[in-house]
C-alpha cells in the first residue's frame, strides 16, 4: 500500500518550484513541478520504471504531520532533461527555496502528473514522506482488473472498520480519473470525427449530383456514342475523366 498526498490525474495535487542552485532559484531560473510524496512502495504501486539509481529505503521515510526535512527525491526524466539538459542528473543537488536542498537518488522514465493539460504535466519529482494528515488519499495497486473491480467494493468497508470514524469521499480508479480528466478532448474528437464524415458525405452527394446532371443532360450523346460502337465502360471511363479534370481545374481567379 502506498500512501500520496495527490493522485496522477487528479486535476488536484502539491507543485512548486525547483533549480539546480539556489543562486537560480533566486533568480527565478526555475522549472515548475508537480510534488509527490510516498514511502519505499511507490514506484511499484504507480508501475513507475526506473532508468538510473534506486528506490527510496525504509530508513529514508518520513512519517510527520509538520513539515518534514526531505534529503532526498526521485524525478522524471522530463524533469531532469529540463534542469540538467547535458545529462548526469543522478546524485546531484536540488534547490526547493530556503534552505530545503535535496540530492536526486533516482530518475523514473515517465510519470504522469496532476494536470493533464499543463505544461509541467510529465515534470514531477517524489519525496519519501508520508503525510500524517487528516486528509489524505491512499492508492492501492491490484494485480489484475478483476481484483481491482472486487476491491473497489470492498477497500471503504475495510478502511471504515479500521477506523469507525474515518470519512470517504470517494473511491476510485485511476482508469476512471484518466476518463474524466480527458473528456472534453474525447468529446472534441468525437466532435471533429463527426464533423469531417458529414463533410465527407455532403462533398460526396455532391459530387454524385453533378455527375447524375451531367449524365441527364446528355443522354444523346452517349446514346449516339453507343451506336458507334462504344461500350459502357467507354461512357464511364470518359465521364469519371471528365469530373477528375474539373475537379482539379485551378481557379480562375488564381
Amino acid at each position: 500500500m502506498f500512501f500520496i498526498c495527490h493522485g496522477d490525474l487528479s486535476g488536484s495535487g502539491d507543485s512548486g518550484m525547483v533549480a539546480t542552485s539556489q543562486k537560480k532559484f533566486d533568480n527565478f531560473e526555475n522549472h515548475g513541478a508537480g510534488f509527490f510524496h510516498g514511502d519505499s512502495h511507490t514506484l511499484n504501486t504507480l508501475g513507475l520504471k526506473l532508468i538510473a539509481g534506486r528506490h527510496f529505503s525504509e530508513d529514508e521515510v518520513i512519517y510527520s504531520a509538520g513539515k518534514p526535512v526531505i534529503k532526498s527525491v526521485i524525478i522524471t526524466q522530463s524533469l531532469a532533461n529540463k534542469l540538467f539538459p547535458k545529462g548526469n542528473a543522478l546524485g546531484k543537488q536540488l534547490f526547493l527555496g530556503g534552505n530545503d536542498q535535496v540530492t536526486i537518488v533516482g530518475i523514473v522514465e515517465q510519470m504522469s502528473g496532476s494536470w493533464v493539460h499543463s505544461s509541467m504535466f510529465e515534470d514531477n519529482m517524489i519525496t519519501p514522506f508520508v503525510p500524517l494528515y487528516t486528509f489524505k488519499r491512499i492508492l492501492i495497486r491490484a494485480e489484475n482488473k478483476a481484483t481491482a473491480d472486487k476491491l473497489l467494493g470492498e477497500v471503504e468497508n475495510i478502511l471504515i472498520k479500521r477506523n469507525p470514524e474515518r470519512v470517504i469521499n470517494a473511491i476510485r480508479s485511476l482508469q476512471e480519473l484518466r476518463t474524466r480528466s480527458y473528456f472534453g478532448d474525447s468529446a472534441m474528437t468525437t466532435i471533429l470525427w463527426i464533423v469531417i464524415i458529414l463533410l465527407v458525405l455532403i462533398t460526396a452527394f455532391g459530387i454524385v449530383g453533378t455527375v447524375s446532371f451531367n449524365v441527364n443532360q446528355r443522354t444523346k450523346q452517349i446514346g449516339t456514342r453507343r451506336a458507334l460502337g462504344a461500350r459502357k465502360v467507354d461512357i464511364q471511363r470518359y465521364f469519371l475523366t471528365e469530373n477528375f479534370l474539373i475537379s482539379n481545374e485551378p481557379n480562375s481567379g488564381n
